[in-house]
């Protein structure tokens, strides 16, 4: 488990070297909201929530349904923080947050692995939209073309979410 937990420290410190973010409980926490202006979603946000995404993408490749919740949990805050703090009479919090909001609450509320990873799927499609709008080349995009779905992931090795232990390595990078 130690030699996990290291493995998983390693691959975050690696997708956000040089972004000035930092994870949970290590070193002081990245600004979030970008200020007190509104605006879209800055990308230090898009980095805070891709921590607890990979981290759910690994659960789930783990077939691990307990181990979603809790990062799934603080992706939800930190979303649902974000929309909160930008919500105004010029429309509100932008829909892709509170959808990005909803797919993690899904993912902390599941019962199944097949209704956490439908959640996840969800939560996939938006942040993916979310990743270009910013222009980002990392997480990298994969795609598994048995299930027909997209993730983000560091690039490596493939770690398949909707598949688990019987196609964990189902699947390639896409450029899009």
């Amino acid at each position: 488990m130690i030699a996990k937990t290291g493995l998983v420290k390693c691959m975050l410190v690696l997708l956000l070297a040089g972004s000035g973010a930092s994870l949970p409980g290590e070193g002081p926490p990245a600004r979030a909201a970008g200020g007190d202006s509104a605006g879209p979603p800055p990308p230090a946000l898009f980095r805070e929530v891709v921590i607890q995404y990979e981290r759910v993408r690994l659960a789930l490749v783990a077939d691990d349904l307990a181990g979603i919740r809790e990062p799934a949990r603080r992706l939800a805050g930190v979303v649902g923080a974000w929309a909160r703090k930008h919500t105004g009479a010029s429309g509100g919090a932008p829909e892709r947050m509170k959808a990005i909001e909803r797919a993690a609450g899904g993912l902390v509320k599941a019962r199944t692995l097949g209704d956490a990873r439908e959640s996840f799927w969800r939560l996939s499609m938006r942040l993916i939209e979310w990743k270009k709008q910013l222009g980002l080349g990392e997480p990298a995009i994969a795609f598994c073309p048995m299930i027909r779905r997209k993730w983000l992931q560091p690039l490596g090795s493939i770690g398949n979410p909707f598949a688990g232990g019987h196609m964990v390595g189902c699947g390639e990078f896409v450029d899009e």
